[in-house]
Order: C-alpha cells, then sequence, then structure tokens
C-alpha cells in the first residue's frame, strides 16, 4: 500500500533505461515473467556474456523493470550472396499490469531509431505473436520451411 504522499506503482510514469551490470538480474527475471516461465540459471549465466548492455534496455518503475527489449549485431545474407548488417530483435516483454499503455511502441520506435543510427539497414525478429509486430514494419519472411537430410546433419547446434 502507498505511503501517504507516495504514488501507487501503476499510476507511476515508467523510465526508459538501459541494462546494467547492477540492474542484469532484475532485467532477466523481467524477461521470464514476461514470457510466464520460470528463471533458469543456466539461461541468466549465458545471457550475461552475450547480452550487449548497450543494445539491451526497457522501461523501470522504480527498481522493477516492467518492460523489455534488446537485439544482437548479427549478419543476414541476402540473395546475391553479401551478408549485411542485421539487428536481431529479442527479449520483447511487457509485464501485464503496463500493457496498453505505449511502452511496446515506444520500445520498438527507440529501437529502430538506435538500429538506424548505428547504420544497421535490416532488423529481424522471430515473435512468438507476429500480428503484433506489423504495425512496427515486420513481416513474415517465409510462411514454410522445408529441411531435408540425415538426423546428425540437422541436428541444433
Amino acid at each position: 500500500m502507498p505511503t501517504k504522499g507516495s504514488t501507487a506503482p501503476h499510476l507511476v510514469e515508467p523510465q526508459l533505461k538501459y541494462l546494467t551490470d547492477a540492474t542484469f538480474s532484475e532485467f532477466h527475471r523481467a524477461i521470464s515473467r514476461g514470457f510466464q516461465e520460470e528463471p533458469h540459471a543456466e539461461l541468466k549465466d549465458l545471457d550475461r556474456k552475450i547480452f550487449d548492455k548497450k543494445r539491451m534496455f526497457g522501461f523501470k518503475v522504480g527498481r522493477r523493470w516492467v518492460a523489455t527489449c534488446g537485439d544482437f549485431a548479427r549478419r543476414l545474407t541476402v540473395p546475391g550472396g553479401a551478408a549485411v548488417p542485421t539487428a536481431a530483435v529479442t527479449v520483447v516483454t511487457v509485464q501485464a499490469p503496463y500493457r496498453r499503455r505505449g511502452l511496446l511502441r515506444k520500445m520498438m520506435v527507440h529501437q529502430l531509431e538506435q538500429i538506424a543510427e548505428r547504420g544497421e539497414p535490416l532488423a529481424a525478429l522471430w515473435a512468438s505473436e507476429s500480428l503484433i509486430y506489423g504495425r512496427f514494419g515486420y513481416g513474415p519472411a517465409s510462411s514454410r520451411g522445408v529441411l531435408s537430410g540425415t538426423n546428425r546433419r540437422l541436428g541444433y547446434l
């Protein structure tokens, strides 16, 4: 319960913040909450190594992350064989009490502006709910794919 003179958490204006070493654990928990998963220590250790703090951000209310977003620097081979710098978009979440408040739009616009400033011509997103992202310029790259070969050669690395 808020103290006299303080603002209830759901009424506080969320602030855009970037990931830091000090905020990593809570950021990682927020990702798990956003995808309705239990946090996994082995993923946390891996993510700590591979997350680029300049590319991971979200919204906070006080010390709590209420939305997350990020991308990885990758290269995508395009027709003709060129490898083009690409932002591989990931960990996009907004906690239930903070949905329908414009946070997703603010994160996506901010991210696309950052991608353009870095000179990356492409952004790629593998989304579990792809219909949400069409309004930000994302669309299906393919409607289906076929793999053929031996199981050993098609295994995940």
